[in-house]
């Protein structure tokens, strides 16, 4: 390979990089830290978001835990799910209900709300978390039929 063939692949790699959505930054807030945040992907369960934060505050009492998930077919209809993080408990995990649908190179958002009571009138705590979907393009179709998804 000569010189300016080597020169011109890493452009190319380097254009590609820099044209792609960025991962997002684990996030901090009063009472949670992101751990983990993405799409897990099974022949059981489909696509999901998959997500873990830490526990911040050391808690005295259980907070109610509602998570609304950017829902990829309608975001005007987010996917949610309630939980609750008890006391002395350091690790909350969540995953959405299956996918049906997504956008490639798309950032989507998770919230999760957390309140002192469980009828969730009294909110304490925002915590909202970005989550990068991607997929390599040669894989798009194999992702598609094996996790029963559309990918746009």
């Amino acid at each position: 390979m000569n010189k300016n063939t080597w020169i011109a692949g890493l452009f190319a790699v380097l254009l590609t990089l820099s044209a792609a959505a960025k991962t997002p930054r684990p996030q901090k807030s009063q009472y949670l830290r992101s751990e983990s945040a993405g799409f897990v992907m099974s022949e059981e369960k489909g696509v999901i978001y998959s997500l873990a934060f830490k526990s911040r505050q050391k808690l005295e009492a259980p907070l109610f835990v509602t998570v609304q998930f950017e829902n990829p077919s309608n975001a005007a209809t987010p996917l949610v799910l309630q939980t609750k993080l008890e006391p002395g408990q350091e690790v909350l995990s969540v995953q959405s209900p299956r996918l049906t649908e997504i956008t490639h190179d798309k950032v989507y958002q998770v919230e999760v709300l957390l309140y002192s009571d469980e009828a969730r009138t009294a909110l304490v705590g925002r915590h909202r978390q970005d989550v990068l979907f991607s997929v390599a393009p040669q894989l798009e179709a194999m992702v598609e039929q094996r996790y029963h998804i559309r990918i746009h």
